[in-house]
């Protein structure tokens, strides 16, 4: 967990494969950033930490895998209905709406 404290830790643990030990995740989410949070959704992360993140009080870590889906998608980069629709539910899409 001492990784976590040190951007080039974060990367790697990022880098691994599977889920992620809640321990490692919480470790993750004190020391990273927004960049951090993007990589931590979906399998990799148990229910509670999902609720964690989805909860967390900083809107920079609360809301950044939906607001890298909504770039990617204003980029015009290739994305798949799966991430779309978990940022639509996960927080509001404003006023626009994708295809």
């Amino acid at each position: 967990m001492r990784l976590a404290a040190h951007a080039a830790g974060r990367h790697g643990i990022l880098l691994r494969r599977g889920r992620l030990a809640d321990a490692v995740v919480e470790a993750l989410l004190a020391h990273g950033d927004g960049e951090t949070a993007v990589r931590l959704h979906g399998d990799r992360l148990s229910p509670a930490m999902c609720r964690r993140i989805a909860e967390h009080p900083d809107p920079a870590i609360r809301d950044a895998y939906a607001d890298f889906v909504r770039d990617m998608v204003d980029r015009g980069c290739a994305r798949s209905p799966t991430n779309r629709a978990r940022t639509c539910a996960t927080s509001p899409c404003k006023t626009q709406t994708y295809p």
